[in-house]
């Protein structure tokens, strides 16, 4: 590059100027010490024009980005508050070939917090580069954390670059305050100076004192946002809501509610938090519809104290010592099916209550790639909604470099490949027939024994599949499937076959990788083509249907399955398990009866037409006195035929 500081200059190729005059002066804010103060702190978006930097010298302060050169400066006219942030950019902005680097920095002399040589993101026509030109735009953003502190923003040149690393530009800078960046669009949040932003209106319109009357509706269609502090000192209890129903050890007491705007689609995340926002000891609990004194509704999730907050007892908060634990509570669901989730907000009942209960609430979504961990292909909610996770993920011909699938959220699902340039692998399947073209995946961690791994191609193969599963690259396969007959889609023209494959592989032995072949059988036209794979990792509790207690994997992994199991019921009835029925009801969890034998009771006089055999005995703690009705069901949780007596 070669550079000329001579007055009245003529660009006459690139990099190269020729000047005629005297020596032209470098610009005003040539360095940091005194870069211009015209960055406005008062929100909203304003541009810089016509910023030129062809007579600016290299700055000696810290850089990032590979380099900047030929830089100017500009700082904030008043310093920058915690919970702010300011974005700027040269996308559109860019006069020439000009390859611009921004930086913000919170003092003179230090390294950037911040700093972008290309904004790919950025389709203004320039990016793309020529060999010889080039307008390369820039793209900061950086939200402010530490104590307040002027800004300065750093304009140069991509040092090295083969276009030029100075010219003419405009510079968009945009300064959000806290009620932008948490979409607070009513009452006040207080920033890190202390200052009361105003976000809106007052937020008059509190949540309900009854979850089916006027509940205050939450737009997540930005994925979060954050409900200004009420005081929930005045609520009422809900009815109908009690402890028994929302899997919580205290019930729920002074309570409000929310709800979403929209339904949360099926495989999308809710979560609900008070951390942060807690000035007393809240409880939440999340529920897919109110409940009502006929269906009174298990609550998807409670919480009373969240731990990972750590602010128990801090700040001058009430409640929340040794006693209670943390004043925050944070409760989260994976939607199974699209539903409205209603947010319930209360204290737990204890003996003493706070006369001021404020607390506010961060509500937020996460989509099924973030909920599953996945960073390639696609997802489709339960809307119907087609998620973008990333690129395709394409297998590899050889299957020793078969890429790593991460399943430790226990799903994934690659991206639509094409298998017909595909080599065959001379592993052997024990399907039927022969596998041709053919790809390979493997677990991206070792699969331990007591967990089951399952891959299908089904409603996503446009040709006649085949799917096997092994434990290295030369055995033969552990399980192998040309035709999932319980596939109903075909989408490819596969004749009386199905086109789809699914297989399963319950892992024993010892902790080893699996991987995944998918190709097609024999080498006939329709044995390759278009697909997806989807694969599954089924833990030893969902897949022995175990709800209750832990269960020790191959690995010595302990999985929690559900609350602890209570004692099973009593082979005779004399030793039966007193159950607790105080509250007017009682949900005992699903205990296997296999094993028992046929008690000593008579197996006449029961009422029903049969006699009872391998049963178990509970009975009520205390005496049910005359006039009252007990009703025991076993409906929506028996696996088998069941029969129900009462003595």
């Amino acid at each position: 590059m070669i550079r000329s500081f001579l007055f009245s200059c003529l660009i006459i190729s690139v990099g190269v100027r020729s000047c005629e005059g005297a020596g032209a002066s470098a610009p005003a804010n040539d360095e940091c010490v005194n870069a211009f103060s015209n960055l406005t702190v008062a929100g909203g978006t304003f541009t810089l024009r016509n910023v030129n930097t062809y007579y600016a010298t290299t700055s000696s302060d810290p850089t990032g980005c590979g380099g900047s050169s030929y830089d100017v400066w500009f700082r904030t006219n008043t310093p920058f508050c915690a919970g702010w942030r300011i974005t700027a950019t040269t996308c559109y902005q860019v006069t020439g070939s000009y390859d611009t680097v921004l930086s913000v920095h919170t003092s003179c002399g230090t390294a950037p917090v911040v700093c972008n040589n290309n904004d790919a993101s950025c389709r203004d026509g320039n990016y793309g580069c020529t060999i010889l030109f080039c307008a390369v735009s820039s793209t900061v953003s950086y939200t402010h954390t530490g104590p307040s502190t002027p800004l300065y923003l750093r304009l140069g040149g991509y040092r090295g670059s083969l276009e030029p690393e100075y010219g003419v530009t405009g510079i968009q800078v945009t300064i959000d305050n806290p009620c932008v960046l948490q979409n607070a669009k009513c009452g006040n949040i207080t920033d890190g100076c202390g200052q009361s932003i105003v976000c809106g209106p007052p937020c008059d319109q509190l949540p309900s004192d009854d979850c089916s009357v006027n509940t205050m509706k939450l737009d997540l269609s930005s994925g979060s946002v954050v409900v200004p502090p009420v005081n929930f000192r005045s609520f009422t209890d809900s009815a109908y809501y009690g402890k028994s129903w929302t899997g919580c050890a205290y019930d729920i007491t002074y309570d409000g509610w929310y709800r979403t705007a929209d339904p949360v689609c099926a495989g999308w995340r809710l979560t609900a938090s008070t951390c942060g926002h807690a000035t007393f000891d809240t409880m939440l609990a999340l529920y897919s519809v109110c409940p009502t004194s006929s269906s009174k509704g298990y609550a998807l999730a409670c919480n009373d104290d969240d731990p990972s907050c750590n602010d128990a007892g801090s700040g001058g908060k009430t409640g929340c010592g040794a006693t209670y634990g943390s004043c925050s509570s944070t409760v989260s669901v994976v939607a199974n099916t699209s539903s409205v989730v209603y947010i319930r907000v209360g204290f737990p009942q204890t003996p003493s209550t706070p006369s001021m209960m404020n607390t506010g609430l961060l509500v937020t979504v996460d989509n099924p790639c973030v909920v599953r961990g996945l960073s390639c292909g696609n997802v489709t909610d339960g809307c119907g909604n087609v998620i973008v996770c990333g690129p395709p993920c394409l297998p590899s011909f050889i299957c020793s470099a078969a890429p790593p699938l991460d399943l430790s959220t226990g799903y994934v699902l690659t991206g639509i490949f094409n298998t017909t340039k595909f080599n065959t692998d001379s592993a052997q399947v024990t399907c039927s027939s022969a596998m041709f073209k053919d790809g390979w995946y493997r677990t991206a961690s070792m699969v331990c024994p007591g967990w089951q791994l399952t891959a299908s191609t089904c409603n996503y193969a446009q040709f006649d599949t085949m799917l096997s599963i092994h434990d290295n690259c030369t055995t033969r396969s552990l399980a192998c499937n040309d035709d999932d007959v319980a596939c109903s889609t075909n989408k490819g023209n596969c004749g009386s076959y199905s086109c789809s494959s699914t297989v399963s592989y319950n892992k024993t032995g010892t902790p080893s990788y699996l991987y995944v072949r998918v190709g097609g059988p024999g080498s006939y036209p329709t044995s390759s083509g278009m697909t997806a794979l989807e694969l599954s990792l089924t833990d030893p509790c969902t897949l022995r249907g175990i709800t209750c207690g832990n269960y020790t994997d191959g690995c010595g992994n302990v999985i929690p399955c559900g609350p602890p199991c209570p004692p099973k019921p009593s082979l005779e009835c004399v030793n039966a398990y007193a159950v607790d029925v105080s509250s007017g009801s009682a949900l005992l969890p699903i205990v296997s009866l296999v094993g028992y034998t046929t008690s000593a009771a008579p197996s006449t006089g029961t009422m029903c037409p049969y006699a009872m055999k391998n049963d178990g005995w509970y009975k009520t703690s205390a005496p049910v006195c005359s006039g009252w009705r007990v009703t025991a069901s076993t409906c929506g949780y028996a696996r088998y035929d069941t029969m129900v007596a009462r003595e």
